[in-house]
């Protein structure tokens, strides 16, 4: 879990602007490469309680870090939206009826 929660904080931030009213994303130097890291561990959660998947919107991704990212980044980084897109994607997969986590 401190390997995946170190990943997910090494995405980017939200950063207010002092002459925007509105806060922007910056992503990290090596986001590209969490991202692939995160679609890896994804790729081999595949045990009924996914674990991986589950902290992963426990701690809201997808809203605190991929949209931004899409939002922020969307023209001028091609390969880094693909991957965002891709993990975005994957994180609103319907989930498998013989999940253990169904609520």
């Amino acid at each position: 879990e401190a390997h995946l929660q170190s990943l997910v904080s090494s995405l980017g931030t939200r950063q207010r602007f002092p002459e925007h009213p509105t806060s922007g994303y910056v992503k990290d130097p090596q986001s590209r490469e969490t991202l692939q890291d995160l679609l890896r561990f994804l790729r081999h959660d595949t045990t009924r309680e996914r674990p991986i998947m589950m902290l992963l919107h426990t701690w809201d991704v997808v809203g605190n870090d991929i949209l931004p990212m899409i939002h922020a980044y969307h023209s001028g980084a091609a390969e880094l939206i693909l991957d965002a897109v891709k993990l975005l994607v994957f994180l609103t997969l319907p989930a498998d009826p013989r999940s253990m986590n169904l609520n």
